[in-house]
């Protein structure tokens, strides 16, 4: 009854009530509205409903004060905020102390994830500013050709232009103002008797009126008035000077030549020589990025490459194919002047004698250059700008591992903060505001994420000497690197916001009474930290499943089956006139077991010919080869006989195919079919395995080949030694070099160097993806141990009732973990799904040769994990079976 007449009793404005909660602190509000709820009821008990609700009003109204606005409370601080911040630290120091494990692990895995997320922005900073240290360029072309192939069926895009293309632009098109070339070569350099090969650059002398390279001492002006002046960078003047000022000092390039000499007889004849010329170093560079197109070290007038290598420099037809840049009036149009630039076309085609047909010449803007390279055929210069591709792998790694690292952050503040509600709900009911409470979240996430960030300029350090194996100059440089500063500024404030904002809310929103009652339910919040904890576990099969796809990928490189021996082999490039006295005295080597001199080799770079068969033409592979040289490789030989066996019976017209070519006879068998290489009929007599020299490419599957016999005294000189004797022999291998080439550093090369960059590549995808693996499992158990704990301790209490009513440790077991398996096994079906299409259809798919999917990656992805989560939630049941149910009964 009497419930019944407080029911029905008159109630006060209830949106007057909202009204005073929407202007009034939080701080103050539970005292406002009680002093108004008061006099309602007195002036209720004096007067009408209706009276009594009207001067509620008014109360409502004249209760609004300056101190207990809400939004003059947070413009003005009544509080000292010295005092605030110190007791923020204060509680964000115990905090980390008292759950510093679980913190560590926040730290270290962020602080990795963190430096990923570096080196991820140093490549990019890497493309985006590439050749930008150069300024006025924006004027600046360079000449492109493009063609097809005789045969008319591959195109062909080079940055490479022809020597006069330069001249007749400014000569014969209006809107051209000047031109300047360059041209990369390897030549030798001595300062006296030890010689060195380094990377030549030859330009014209308008080179400096183009490209403002920085100088360190020395001035451009010699570099136009002598042929003779030499500009290095610090590194060849440290090797060649030491300390001393190289400016004015000589250096000497060798250059080969035909000399004539008359002999006794009276008989003139000419020899090749090797002769050095004089250059006076006119200038240092400073300090040159890596990010350019032309990383110059050594830098001459081009005229001194038509002078000492015989080269015609009013003639295109030579093998000189320099870098052509023009630069265009203000007012001239770019496409009129690429229109009628079109108008060469012809001229050249008929000039020029090569392989392939120019098409169209095109001008593209000096800034886009290196974005041009993944592009091109024939490249200019040995630019290392980042193809898209691997930008994108690097990347998506770098977002995978951060994302991992924020789910777990999130996660792990969760479980805290749902054992520090007891906490908030006091600091609610003795005045804290809602404002307060997430900005001292906010802080501690701050803090926690500022230590990783320290931590993972470190690692960014490791990372990037660990990557500089590959060679690519990047560099990781923070003084004055303003863009870099600011990078890690807001990566530091979007990782502190995103990881803490849920959780800061989720504890500024709770009611005090049922914390303080004990009836606070945090179901919500279990929902939202196992989707995070979901998607840690499917990133986490995901990196698995492709770290142990890269694990067999790299091992299966290893293990390659190339169709040739290529241990214990090094092979150099000789000529005619030096091949044979060489290779007589290679032959006297100890531990050499065979060596001869064959026109072709197994490199990675091959000529191409045409072939025909009933009337069927394509292009294949080509390689011509001396009698001994399928021997010497040990090229396996699947059917028929060598081509120098069957020329002993009288078939002098001879070919050799691989196992690829084969097939596409059918059923024909093709040993002794005829067939066209090059238009010249052959009889095949044999076919060998396909032949593997390059393993990391895009086209997967081997090539056409064919094989025909050759005679040839030049071309390449291989050397095979004893088994495990190569390093041995070196020795005196180098010594014979010395003495036939003086004034040539050695140029032999091992041929197991071949597959280097394939291995190195799989080696990298393995190592990069067994890091992520780890990293990411290692993260998905601490959420997944933070997670179990919280569990644990919310069920201390029925834990104890099941125990005391005669649970086992099964049943407890399954009753904890039933949710988290359901997790696990869901996670591990998408994980594995999109491991899959990482694997084997974006990162396995550059490989010309890889693994194909089998079942283990599938199934050793759920053991691992399994197998720790296993570990991790059985430890945690374990504990919490094992504890005494009268003290968690009695603690209750």
């Amino acid at each position: 009854m009497k419930k019944n007449q407080q029911k029905n009793s008159p109630q006060a404005p209830q949106w007057a009530d909202r009204f005073v909660r929407w202007y009034c602190s939080e701080m103050y509000q539970d005292e406002v509205l009680g002093d108004l709820h008061e006099l309602f009821e007195r002036k209720l008990e004096a007067s009408s409903p209706t009276k009594a609700k009207w001067w509620y009003v008014w109360n409502s109204l004249l209760f609004m004060r300056l101190y207990n606005l809400k939004f003059m409370q947070n413009r003005f601080n009544f509080s000292n905020p010295i005092a605030m911040w110190k007791n923020y630290l204060k509680i964000s120091y115990r905090h980390s102390i008292k759950n510093a494990p679980f913190i560590a692990i926040n730290v270290v895995g962020l602080g990795l994830a963190l430096a990923c997320c570096i080196f991820a922005y140093v490549l990019v900073e890497f493309n985006l500013e590439f050749n930008q240290s150069f300024h006025n360029t924006e004027n600046i072309y360079q000449v492109y050709m493009n063609g097809t192939s005789s045969q008319g069926k591959d195109e062909v895009i080079s940055d490479r232009s022809l020597l006069t293309m330069g001249e007749k632009m400014t000569n014969e098109l209006p809107g051209v103002s000047s031109y300047t070339r360059f041209i990369f070569q390897s030549d030798n350099i001595s300062k006296g008797d030890e010689v060195f090969e380094e990377t030549i650059s030859y330009a014209d002398p308008t080179f400096f009126d183009f490209f403002d390279f920085p100088l360190h001492s020395g001035n451009y002006q010699a570099f136009q008035n002598n042929p003779s002046a030499i500009y290095i960078n610090g590194n060849v003047a440290k090797k060649y000077f030491g300390e001393e000022d190289p400016i004015g000092k000589m250096l000497y390039v060798y250059y080969e030549h035909e000399k004539e000499t008359v002999e006794e007889n009276g008989e003139t004849v000419k020899e090749k020589v090797t002769e050095p010329v004089g250059f006076e170093v006119a200038g240092v560079f400073g300090k040159i990025p890596g990010n350019i197109s032309f990383p110059t070290e050594v830098l001459v007038n081009i005229e001194n490459l038509f002078k000492h290598k015989n080269i015609d420099k009013n003639s295109s037809d030579t093998w000189a194919k320099p870098a052509t840049f023009v630069k265009l009036d203000h007012m001239a149009s770019v496409d009129q002047t690429a229109s009628q630039l079109q108008s060469f076309v012809t001229h050249y085609n008929e000039e020029v004698i090569q392989e392939w047909k120019i098409s169209q010449f095109s001008l593209v803007p000096f800034m886009e250059i290196g974005a041009q390279r993944e592009y091109l055929n024939q490249r200019a210069f040995n630019q290392y700008h980042i193809d898209a591709e691997p930008l994108y792998i690097f990347g998506g790694i770098a977002i995978l591992i951060l994302l991992v690292a924020v789910l777990n952050f999130t996660n792990t503040a969760m479980a805290f903060a749902q054992k520090r509600i007891r906490e908030i709900g006091i600091r609610k009911v003795l005045g804290g505001i809602k404002a307060q409470i997430i900005r001292q979240f906010l802080f501690e996430n701050l803090i926690t994420c500022a230590l990783a960030l320290l931590l993972s300029l470190f690692f960014a350090r490791v990372f990037m000497d660990w990557i500089a194996r590959t060679g690519p100059p990047f560099e990781l440089t923070y003084q004055n690197n303003y863009s870099m500063i600011g990078f890690l500024a807001v990566l530091l404030v979007v990782v502190s916001f995103i990881s803490g904002i849920y959780p800061a809310f989720y504890i500024g929103n709770m009611n005090p009474s049922p914390i303080l009652k004990g009836n606070f339910r945090t179901k919500d919040a279990n929902t939202f930290t196992k989707t995070l904890l979901g998607l840690q576990f499917g990133i986490s099969f995901i990196a698995v499943f492709s770290g142990i796809a890269m694990f067999q990928n790299a091992e299966y490189q290893e293990g390659l089956d190339l169709g040739y021996d290529n241990q214990n082999i090094l092979y150099f490039s000789v000529d005619k006139e030096k091949a044979k006295p060489f290779l007589h005295d290679i032959q006297q080597v100890a531990n050499v077991d065979s060596a001869l001199i064959s026109k072709n080799h197994i490199t990675r770079w091959w000529r191409e010919t045409t072939f025909n068969h009933n009337d069927q033409e394509q292009n294949v592979d080509f390689l011509e080869v001396s009698e001994g040289y399928l021997e010497l490789m040990d090229v396996k030989l699947i059917e028929g006989t060598s081509f120098f066996a069957s020329q002993e019976k009288g078939h002098m017209e001879t070919a050799i195919i691989n196992e690829t070519l084969a097939k596409q006879f059918k059923d024909q068998n093709p040993i002794g079919q005829l067939v066209k290489v090059d238009s010249v009929e052959k009889y095949v007599i044999g076919v060998v395995q396909d032949i593997i020299y390059d393993g990391y490419d895009k086209v997967r599957g081997s090539n056409p080949m064919v094989i025909i016999p050759s005679k040839s005294e030049e071309g390449f000189l291989i050397i095979k030694t004893l088994p495990n004797q190569l390093d041995a022999a070196l020795v005196d291998i180098k010594s014979v070099w010395k003495k036939h080439f003086p004034y040539q550093p050695f140029s032999g090369e091992e041929q197991a160097q071949l597959m280097e960059d394939s291995k190195l590549m799989g080696n990298i995808f393995k190592e990069l993806f067994l890091f992520l693996s780890l990293l990411s499992t290692m993260l998905s158990i601490s959420g997944l141990f933070a997670l179990m704990s919280l569990t644990i301790n919310r069920k201390v209490k029925e834990i104890g009732i099941r125990k005391v009513l005669g649970a086992s440790f099964q049943q407890i077991f399954v009753l904890i973990n039933k949710p988290y398996a359901s997790i696990v096994v869901l996670a591990w079906l998408a994980g594995v799904s999109l491991g899959y299409m990482v694997s084997f259809k974006v990162i396995l798919s550059r490989f010309k040769y890889h693994i194909d999917p089998g079942a283990t990656p599938f199934i050793i992805s759920l053991v691992v994990i399994l197998l720790v989560t296993t570990i991790t939630m059985g430890g945690k049941v374990l504990a919490a079976a094992n504890a005494n149910p009268s003290d968690t009964l009695r603690t209750e």
